[in-house]
């Protein structure tokens, strides 16, 4: 199903933005950035509006999208976000993924906000806490992504307005997914407000971003090899 007027069934727009794709996925580059490498992962099919409408096969295609881009960036953290119910401003499903790359403004801005804004959910994440996502099988990240798809079944009453987290922490060669969190749609506004002095004066135009697009789209081609799941070492590294 193809919306009209929706800028993610834009398929024009989207080949210029595109970095990734699955068969039911893409990763295009956020036309919007609050940094480079700002993505939003997006289902081919305009009818996914909540991540409840989350087909088991679109679960994996975005988990093997989510492991490919995080472990290209090689971030001193990920964060994953997206809206849900009353917090949404579009109608299609999508996701932010946003690589902290030091040197970067990002801890302030986090430390700021986690003192703000208490969780609202339970963290959910029930495997080993030292857990490389480059040793997640597809079991596993299907059983943990449906368990945070039931999570917001369950709590859409209670919490309409919320946004979900999903943190990916690295420490040394550890890449560790410790949190899958919902909490208040205020502090994912903030999060993708907040923008370093430098770059609200620099502010990323169109032009841009579309070199953005294709330096990364030659820089992953040139590392397709990161993305077989048996080139990665114990910590994550590329072998």
């Amino acid at each position: 199903m193809v919306k009209k007027y929706c800028p993610y069934c834009n398929e024009k727009n989207m080949k210029k933005l595109l970095v990734r794709e699955k068969l039911g996925m893409r990763a295009i580059h956020n036309l919007f950035p609050t940094c480079r490498g700002h993505l939003t992962i997006i289902p081919r099919e305009h009818r996914i509006r909540e991540f409840t409408d989350i087909t088991d096969s679109l679960l994996e295609d975005l988990f093997d999208i989510l492991k490919e881009l995080i472990g290209f960036f090689h971030s001193e953290n990920t964060l994953i976000f997206w809206y849900q119910g009353m917090g949404k401003t579009l109608e299609h499903f999508h996701i932010h993924f946003l690589p902290m790359i030091p040197p970067t403004f990002w801890r302030a801005v986090l430390d700021r906000e986690n003192r703000q804004y208490k969780v609202i959910s339970p963290v959910v994440f029930p495997f080993r806490v030292i857990r490389d996502i480059a040793e997640l099988n597809s079991d596993e990240a299907i059983s943990l992504l449906r368990r945070v798809r039931q999570q917001q079944k369950d709590l859409a009453i209670t919490s309409p307005d919320g946004v979900t987290s999903i943190w990916v922490q690295r420490k040394g060669w550890d890449r560790t997914l410790s949190c899958f969190n919902l909490f208040p749609r205020e502090k994912g506004d903030n999060l993708i407000q907040a923008r370093s002095q430098e770059e609200k004066a620099a502010g990323p135009n169109k032009e841009t971003v579309y070199s953005w697009v294709k330096e990364l789209k030659s820089e992953i081609a040139k590392k397709n090899r990161l993305f077989d799941r048996d080139q990665f070492g114990p910590g994550g590294e590329v072998l």
